[in-house]
């Protein structure tokens, strides 16, 4: 006699663009989502979090001009004009829209 056979553990699922960040059913990361580079989505999330482009840069130990730059990019790509619009999008990108999860 043979014994039950085990169900393998449910996998949280993973983005498949390699950044193995963990994600929602039908939902992309923001790497995919937007196309930020690891310096680009590092920037995003500090501006989204309050940090003016000044912190950002003594934190990181570049010019100020190099962040401004960096952040110029982030706008484009995520289709912004400002860091309270960008604070949104950083924000959606983290909360699941309830029907993309199965919540009516």
């Amino acid at each position: 006699m043979s014994s039950p056979r085990r169900e393998p553990a449910a996998r949280k699922r993973r983005c498949g663009c390699g950044s193995g960040i963990p994600v929602e059913a039908g939902m992309p990361c923001g790497r995919c989502r937007y196309g930020l580079t690891a310096r680009e989505r590092l920037v995003a999330t500090s501006v989204a979090a309050g940090w003016d482009p000044r912190q950002i840069a003594e934190q990181l130990g570049v010019a100020e001009s190099t962040i401004r730059s960096q952040l110029k990019a982030v706008y484009v790509k995520v289709g912004v004009h400002s860091a309270a619009d960008l604070t949104v999008a950083m924000a959606a990108e983290f909360v699941a829209e309830p029907a993309a999860i199965g919540v009516a």
